[in-house]
């Protein structure tokens, strides 16, 4: 009997994981940090300061939840996947949102993604549950 085994990579910890989603007007972060066991999930708003040369981050809410029911969902969407996902902008589409995710998984391992109007897989359903989850 053959055994087909899915190889499939889980995430096992998160020591930061960072989406920032830039629009026209706003610009947000969703941050996730792994904290004695559980995980802290904030909402950052980034204020531009006019001839600072710098951004601000605003902290608008946090919570903290179990840390497994948090890598239940980065598992459920396949975020590891994202690793390298470089979403360029479709032709004649002239505004949308831009997107940045960094994160540092499974003790030490760093995935990058960015896209333009263009997205990976599950990317939807992650920031709805951030949105779900801070409010």
């Amino acid at each position: 009997m053959l055994d087909f085994k899915i190889n499939r990579k889980e995430i096992a910890s998160v020591e930061s994981l960072c989406l920032r989603e830039s629009g026209m007007r706003v610009t947000t972060e969703y941050e996730i940090l792994q904290k004695n066991g559980q995980a802290e999930v904030s909402l950052y708003f980034i204020r531009y300061e006019s001839g600072a040369g710098k951004d601000e981050r605003q902290l608008q809410k946090r919570v903290t939840l179990p840390l497994n029911e948090v890598l239940d969902r980065l598992n459920e969407y396949h975020v590891i996947k994202w690793n390298g996902f470089n979403g360029p902008n479709p032709p004649g589409l002239l505004d949308g949102t831009m997107f940045r995710f960094e994160a540092v998984l499974n003790s030490g391992e760093k995935i990058y993604a960015s896209g333009s109007n263009n997205f990976p897989k599950h990317y939807r359903e992650l920031r709805d549950w951030f949105y779900t989850v801070l409010q």
